[in-house]
């Protein structure tokens, strides 16, 4: 398996999900999930992804964990499966609105995916919400030209990596813009909050920068 993403539940087991190839010219793929033990790392179950269409090499699936409902939440391109915790298909549906999942986040019972025309929002029954791609004015304050990573802040905001203007923006639950969190070099890739409210950003080639909440300082 090709590891593209990876997410940790609310016991402190990774899941890990990524792309296998199969077929006799290595021309099939398909995406496959596991969850590790959080000691020793052993494979503790794994993820029955079943795909509604062809996935192609490009496409590199996402996953995440609603912590509220303890749910898996695996997307390719514009399938969503979500899982419970013993790896029992909860249900799936596809997207209308959205045909390339980047990155995805979950929280309250909603999910929200990033792609290449923003951030939209869904329930776990597949109900569009909103969609936004930040509200822009002539310095390009708040606009989302190429979303990346996602994450929930600590407060309920919502945390999009701006790949346009190589910076990491926040929003409101409902998508209006709050602020610029901090510029990064590269422009950001995958973000995550730590255990300590730590902004985690992805960027450039193999960087990683860590963004400290209450100073505003970043420390590679």
């Amino acid at each position: 398996m090709s590891p593209t993403g990876v997410a940790i539940d609310g016991k402190g087991y990774l899941w890990v999900i990524g792309v296998t190839v199969h077929g006799e010219h290595g021309d099939q793929f398909k995406p496959h999930a596991v969850q590790y033990d959080r000691l020793d790392g052993r494979p503790v179950t794994s993820l029955d992804i079943q795909l509604k269409s062809t996935v192609f090499p490009d496409q590199e699936p996402a996953i995440g964990v609603d912590l509220q409902t303890s749910k898996i939440i695996v997307a390719v391109y514009n399938e969503i499966w979500l899982f419970l915790p013993s790896g029992s298909l909860n249900q799936s549906f596809v997207f209308r609105e959205v045909s390339d999942v980047l990155y995805l986040t979950a929280d309250n019972g909603n999910i929200f995916v990033t792609h290449y025309k923003g951030v939209s929002a869904y329930d776990h029954s597949g109900h569009h919400l909103f969609s936004f791609d930040g509200n822009a004015n002539e310095r390009g304050d708040g606009q989302t030209l190429f979303a990346t990573g996602i994450c929930m802040g600590t407060l309920g905001n919502i945390i999009v990596g701006n790949s346009g203007y190589s910076r990491v923006d926040m929003f409101t639950s409902r998508g209006e813009f709050v602020r610029t969190v901090v510029k990064i070099d590269g422009g950001p890739g995958a973000i995550a909050l730590g255990p300590d409210g730590q902004l985690v950003v992805t960027h450039g080639d193999a960087e990683v920068t860590i963004i400290s909440w209450e100073n505003g300082v970043s420390v590679r």
